[in-house]
């Protein structure tokens, strides 16, 4: 028997964290790093939840399992939101949703 590798889940989800990597001169630019993976982690926010400030994750359009972390400002138009929703790439932690304990003590 075979056992199902991970990767091989059509469910899987790989959510990213942003990282600053800093040049020699100073400067530095952003890039992003796999924080972790799993299964059934991420689940479409409809509209009516989104709210400027808090963190959400874009899916990816040519890799579909990635997804990124973005914060709407309070200044961006909601016509933006909408269309970006109608697309169906805004999702969300589920156990944000949830309320879920991180701890059992």
């Amino acid at each position: 028997m075979v056992k199902k590798r991970l990767k091989d889940s059509p469910h899987l989800q790989i959510l990213f964290k942003e990282q600053w990597r800093y040049f020699n001169g100073g400067g530095q630019w952003l890039e992003y790093v796999e924080d972790r993976s799993g299964e059934d982690l991420l689940e479409p926010v409809p509209l009516d939840e989104i709210v400027p400030g808090q963190q959400y994750y874009m899916q990816q359009i040519f890799k579909p399992r990635h997804f990124h972390p973005t914060v709407f400002h309070h200044t961006v138009s909601w016509d933006s939101i909408k269309e970006l929703h109608k697309t169906g790439r805004i999702w969300r932690l589920i156990q944000e949703r949830r309320g879920t304990a991180t701890s059992y003590r």
